[in-house]
């Protein structure tokens, strides 16, 4: 009895696992404060795609990408602003038994790219590769120095075919993605 209890607690914990791999119980969560991107001149596009990262039927994140002509590919980084933080890389105990944390400056990698075209009937076909920022989680690493780990959400498709579409009143196509 007493190894069947063991084992299922030991399930419990492993389901329940965190897949940034943090290690810490005492961990708090900042959310990524920036949601919304608009990338293009909305006055000059002739398509526009508008993308939604979705998660628990919440809208977490908008993407919108005015293009002026098709075939359209695009880089770009959808935490250049936001992704920005301090790293823990160790912690240095003096002769005094002082600790001095020392912290490297990163940045997040959400590069993210997504092309659009016609497809054969008139449609249209997306390919992306977007990484979002959800947040940091704050935790206590070594020596109880705060760390932040970074949270992100990636979506990678090739040849998704877009059938949410529509034109505004200035005839210009509207593309729908939730993802």
């Amino acid at each position: 009895m007493k190894k069947l209890l063991m084992l299922s607690t030991s399930l419990l914990l492993l389901g329940c696992s965190s897949t940034n791999n943090s290690s810490s119980h005492d961990a708090s969560f900042i959310p990524n404060s920036e949601s919304s991107f608009t990338f293009g001149d909305p006055l000059k596009s002739v398509v526009q795609l508008n993308v939604d990262l979705v998660s628990n039927n919440k809208i977490q994140s908008t993407i919108n990408i005015n293009m002026q002509r098709l075939p359209f590919r695009a880089k770009f980084d959808l935490c250049e602003n936001t992704g920005k933080y301090k790293e823990l890389k160790k912690v240095v105990i003096d002769k005094n038994g002082s600790e001095t944390p020392f912290y490297e400056n990163k940045k997040v990698n959400c590069n993210s790219e997504i092309s659009i075209s016609h497809d054969k009937n008139s449609g249209f076909i997306a390919s992306y590769n977007l990484n979002f920022l959800s947040g940091f989680e704050v935790n206590t690493g070594v020596k109880g120095f705060e760390n932040l780990l970074p949270y992100t959400v990636t979506r990678n498709v090739s040849n998704h075919v877009i059938s949410d579409m529509a034109k505004n009143e200035q005839g210009h196509i509207i593309l729908n993605l939730k993802i």
